[in-house]
Order: C-alpha cells, then structure tokens, then sequence
C-alpha cells in the first residue's frame, strides 16, 4: 500500500541545531488560484512537520513556498 501527496513548505522554524519544517497540501500557487485540483479530490488536507539538523536545511536549500512530491509506503 502507498500514496503520493503535492505539499509545499510552509513553515521554517529555527530550534537550536535544527530546524522545525511544516508542510501543507500544495493546492493553491502563491495567488491564491487552485493548482493540482486532481490531487485535491484525492487527499483533500494534508500537514506534516519534521525536524531536520540545520546543516542539512542549508545544504538541501529548503525555503518556504518550495514544492514537494511526498511519497509513504506502508513498511511491510
């Protein structure tokens, strides 16, 4: 069993030697209009927060807005 989700950063958030990253659905650009509408049918809210060390949010370049395709698959 698995399912993909169109996210986008909204949220970083310096901790001490990390750093505290939200994601939300990605279904609207930054005007407001409606992107990946068939992914919205799907999986009409998403949220997710991490955190990751500092060093590797600057080496990967995260900033807010960016978009990501998140996969989960059940461990078997």
């Amino acid at each position: 069993m698995a399912f993909t989700v169109k996210a986008k950063i909204t949220g970083l958030e310096l901790q001490g030697n990390q750093t505290k990253v939200t994601y939300s659905a990605n279904y609207t650009d930054n005007e407001g209009n409606r992107v990946n509408q068939e992914w919205a049918e799907a999986t009409p809210g998403y949220s997710n927060t991490i955190w990751i060390l500092n060093e590797i949010v600057e080496r990967q370049g995260l900033e807010v807005g960016q978009p990501f395709e998140i996969f989960y698959q059940k461990e078997e």
